[in-house]
């Protein structure tokens, strides 16, 4: 019997960007990439849901302010659906919505540098702790 994404060891899984700006997706895209990383692209909240449910996805990556489905509304639907799944906020807007919890932050503009701590700080979260 084949595991459903749901059920896949975090550290198997990819990154999922989530950026309605294609010119950005590809940059966000481009860095992690270029770092190693696995990455799968969408471009709205919706077809990140698609990719979610086919896909064994670790970490993703989401926009706060897309059409249709925005980050928060994605990041409801994750915690609930896929709960293992950590997420980090993109967002030029940081001060907007203090009812919502990514599990990271990251403010636009940002360097490659800062995307890439943004993803070692989740990578950090899906492994077991040495102390416990």
């Amino acid at each position: 019997m084949v595991k459903s994404a749901k059920d896949m060891p975090v550290a198997d899984q990819v990154i999922l960007v989530v950026e309605d700006d294609s010119v950005q997706r590809r940059q966000i895209a481009r860095a992690l990439i270029s770092s190693g990383y696995l990455v799968s692209l969408a471009a709205s909240g919706e077809e990140a849901i698609e990719i979610l449910a086919e896909t064994a996805v670790g970490i993703v990556l989401t926009d706060r302010r897309m059409p249709g489905m925005d980050g928060i509304e994605l990041l409801e639907r994750i915690k609930e659906e896929y709960p293992k799944v950590l997420v980090g906020m993109i967002t030029a807007y940081p001060g907007e919505g203090s009812d919502f919890f990514p599990d990271a932050l990251l403010s636009k503009p940002f360097g490659h540098r800062e995307l890439l701590d943004l993803v070692k700080s989740l990578e950090q979260k899906t492994q077991p702790s040495l102390d416990s």
